[in-house]
Order: C-alpha cells, then structure tokens, then sequence
C-alpha cells in the first residue's frame, strides 16, 4: 500500500496518512518513506534539521523563519535598520539603569555646584553673592564704585564687623566710607578711622545714629568728591516736586524704604537754595523724603537737591563777634538787669527776679557807654 503522510509526531513517532489504510501495519511491517514526486533524497538531507526532529518556520505569506540561535556568525555586523531590536520596556528598563549609574550631580542635564572639585580662583555663588548685594541697586543710586559690599557679621555704637572675606590687612578700609544699605541702620554712612584685618572689625570716626548688627547690609565707598565741591555726596539730582517738610526726589532715587534716613538733604540750587534738613523717613516706592523740620521755604520742581552723610554742613562757618554780641543781648532781653553807678557794677538776676545771675564791674567808660569786664554767665 502507499499512502502521502499528512503529519508527523516527532515524539511518537507516529505518521498520519491519507486516505486509510485498506489493511492496518503493525509491528511485522516494513515500511519505506519515499520523496515526493521531484524532490530527491539528497535534497531532503539538504534540508533537514541540524537537530533532530525541528522543522522549518514558515509564516502565513510563505517567509521562512529564522532561529537566531543558529544564526552562523551572530557577532558579524549586519545592518538592522528598520527592524525593532528591542521593545519599549526593555529600552525603559536600560535606561533606569543607565540613570542609577550617573552621578547625583547631574541634574537636569547640568552640572551642579556640589562636584567633587573645582579650579582654583574660580567663580563661586557666595563670590557672586559679595559684591552683587548693592551693585544693582546702592552703586547704581550714588554713581559710586564699591571697594567691598556684603552682609555684616555684628555692629556696636561706632563700628561694624564686616563679612569674613573682607581684607586681613590691617587699616585696608581705613579713610574710606561705610554706608549701610540695607537692614538694620539702613541709610547712615561714617568714615572709618581704623580697620582690623583678623578681626574684621572697622571703627568710625563718630558714633553710629543706630548700631548695625548681623542684619545690617554694608557697602564700603571710597572717600573722594563727586563733580564739584569738597563734600561727598549720596544722591543728587533735580527733585520732581516739595512740601511743607518734603521732597520728591529724582525718579532714578532708591527705591528702598529708608535708605537715605538720618542723612542731610541740602538744597543747593533753585527754590529753596541754601536750606538743609536732615531726612527722618524716606519712601522708596514715591520717593518722597520726609525732613524732621520743615523748610523755610518749601521747595518744587525747580530745587536741586544733595543728599548728604551726617556731619559738617559746607559751607558752615563760626559765629561772628557780633552775631555773639547779639546774641547776649538778646539773652539779657529776657532778664532783668541793673547797673549802679556808684560802684560801676552791673548785676543779672534769674527769672524769680530776686535771685543773682551774676555781676561784673565797669572797668572803662567811654562818651558815657561802658565796656563790661566781662559777659555775666
């Protein structure tokens, strides 16, 4: 009999056929497979598993499979392109590990400051940080270059310890101006007469309005004159209006509440010229300095105005012989006074009118008017 085999249990060992058998095999059979019309026996052997048993994956559109287990040379370059190598978790996976393996400084695709080392003379953010405090805003208000700005670490009554990187060179600020800008005695500006390097402490040649302390923000100016006059200057400029006891100031004034409180505006050119009052409040927002008196003569849009550091007004000079002359006078006004031409004695009596003030002798008369030896205290 022959029969086509339809299938083929390699475990078995059991091939099915078809159409039946007209009479069974059994165990006294022998058998012969035979090719299929064309198809030599070599051919079979050609392409017959290397493994017994496996059989060639062929797809639905007729493309054979590949096991890539028996791929000859696997670790020869082939090109891959367009073909999905890996799926989305695999690659998901890689990458989580790719990410546990880098450094904890690398965030965000940056470096940031917590590597392991940097160059020497490098630009940290506390460098920055020092001397960008009042670049932005005291500098650019005064016009003037800072030789050290930064927050302090105490005060007292006439000093100030300035932040740790300051200079460890004995007197390194001495001479020089130090204004605070920001925080506790926000707007006062002293010379200073003394520095100490180790410490870091700088002494002012007078006392403090109100002592800085840990939050007080400093800026250290060199001494020198800005456009004409001897005086050192904090602010000046034409004022957009005035009041009674106010000025606005120019529209490029701090715009830090108090910052030029406790120091002297001065008007030095048009209504209101030769006036100075020191500032008791200054509103940063409307630029509005409050005077602690008012002005003789309220000044406007037309008043050029000075901010000064507390001190010696320019310009000031002292009493003249007649302005003291004057002056006693008008103090003796107030008192009452007797002259006894007898003993050429003149006698000061306090306000109970009773008791002496003092006496003094006339010691020269000339055309009847005397010359008092001296001014009764």
């Amino acid at each position: 009999q022959v029969r086509k085999i339809t299938a083929y249990n390699t475990s078995t060992k059991v091939a099915t056929v078809t159409p039946n058998w007209e009479t069974n095999p059994d165990a006294t059979t022998t058998y012969d497979v035979l090719a299929p019309e064309g198809v030599s026996v070599a051919m079979l052997k050609t392409l017959g598993p290397t493994v017994p048993g496996r059989t060639l994956d062929v797809s639905a559109g007729g493309e054979a499979g590949v096991d890539w287990a028996n791929v000859g040379s696997p670790t020869t370059v082939v090109g891959l392109s367009g073909t999905t190598v890996k799926t989305a978790t695999d690659v998901e996976t890689d990458t989580q590990d790719i990410q546990a393996r880098l450094p904890a400084a690398l965030v965000g695709g940056r470096m940031d400051s917590s590597v392991g080392a940097m160059a020497s003379n490098v630009v940290t953010a506390a460098a920055v940080a020092d001397g960008a405090i009042d670049r932005a805003t005291f500098a650019a208000d005064t016009g003037l270059q800072t030789l050290r700005s930064g927050t302090a670490q105490a005060g007292s009554a006439n000093a100030i310890t300035l932040d740790a990187g300051a200079s460890s060179v004995n007197d390194f600020y001495k001479n020089q101006r130090c204004a605070i800008v920001a925080g506790t005695g926000v707007g006062q500006c002293e010379m200073i007469s003394s520095y100490v390097g180790s410490t870091k402490v700088a002494t002012m040649a007078a006392n403090w309005a109100t002592a800085p302390d840990a939050t007080s923000q400093f800026a250290i100016l060199p001494m020198g004159t800005i456009a004409s006059g001897s005086e050192t200057r904090n602010r000046e400029g034409t004022a957009q209006a005035g009041g009674a006891n106010t000025i606005t100031l120019d529209a490029g004034a701090s715009s830090v509440n108090d910052f030029y409180k406790n120091q002297r505006c001065a008007i030095v050119a048009g209504t209101g010229a030769g006036q100075c009052e020191i500032i008791s409040s200054y509103n940063g927002s409307t630029k509005v300095a409050t005077m602690a008196a008012s002005w003789a003569t309220a000044p406007d849009a037309t008043s050029q105005f000075r901010i000064l550091p507390l001190g010696t007004i320019p310009g000031a000079s002292a009493p003249t012989s007649d302005a003291n002359a004057e002056a006693v006078w008008d103090k003796w006004a107030g008192m009452k006074v007797t002259i006894n031409r007898s003993t050429n004695e003149v006698k000061a009596f306090k306000t109970d009118g009773s008791t002496v003030r003092g006496t003094r002798k006339i010691t020269d008369k000339v055309g009847g008017d005397a010359n008092v030896q001296g001014l009764i205290p």
